[in-house]
């Protein structure tokens, strides 16, 4: 399958990643005021904004963090999930539970999809019938929970009805299995040639003698 990458929708899936990580440092009410006024000018008005939580794990109140935005226009439906917060433990141990699931699956970003996957699934639900188009974006641990999120909307009943499509933007994202994981919806990886983190699972798993690695329906842009 051939795919056109659309620069502009790049980035704005670039913008929504950033505006996940501003929602959990600086409110969701900000992000709420920036969607809702079309700010910056290439990111569009959506008429349904809500944010993504799942329980803290390192924390006895058991407090719910900010994982992300979920997004929906009359044609479109955008999933767009936070990285990695250096002052949040909780990231840290998902980064680090590499060992494969019975999937062959990272464990631990497996492990951070599943802790909003129920809200997640609900809003889907709820804002597509099949008939809109479905983009998922992430930075860093985001990117890694973007593909797994594009594995599981590739099963029945959420896989949105052709000619709409189902796409993935990540940005610095690790790779997120220990075997070939094929998608047959178009992922396009951006990151920088330098960047060491979409390595760092790699570097990890050497030291088990496992090689984590991504490939497939894939198509990588520098920055």
């Amino acid at each position: 399958m051939k795919n056109s990458l659309d620069r502009k929708r790049a980035l704005e899936m670039a913008s929504l990643s950033q505006l996940a990580y501003v929602a959990y440092n600086q409110g969701i009410e900000i992000v709420r005021n920036i969607l809702k006024n079309g700010f910056p000018s290439f990111v569009r008005q959506y008429q349904t904004i809500e944010f993504l939580h799942a329980p803290r794990l390192f924390n006895s109140a058991r407090e719910l963090a900010c994982c992300g935005l979920l997004l929906s226009t009359p044609t479109d439906v955008v999933i767009a999930i936070r990285g990695t917060e250096k002052e949040n433990l909780d990231d840290y141990f998902y980064d680090l539970l590499v060992l494969p699931n019975a999937e062959a699956i990272h464990s631990g970003f497996n492990s951070y999809v599943e802790s909003f996957w129920t809200q997640l699934q609900d809003f889907l639900l709820r804002e597509d019938n099949g008939k809109k188009d479905i983009f998922i974006t992430g930075h860093s641990l985001g990117g890694a929970a973007a593909i797994l999120i594009a594995k599981k909307l590739q099963e029945p009943g959420f896989k949105p009805i052709a000619p709409h499509v189902l796409e993935t933007y990540t940005f610095g994202a690790p790779p997120v299995s220990a075997v070939e994981l094929m998608l047959d919806t178009p992922l396009y990886r951006f990151r920088n040639a330098g960047d060491f983190i979409p390595h760092l699972p790699k570097i990890v798993a050497v030291l088990i003698e496992r090689i984590p690695r991504l490939t497939g329906l894939t198509q990588i842009h520098y920055m």
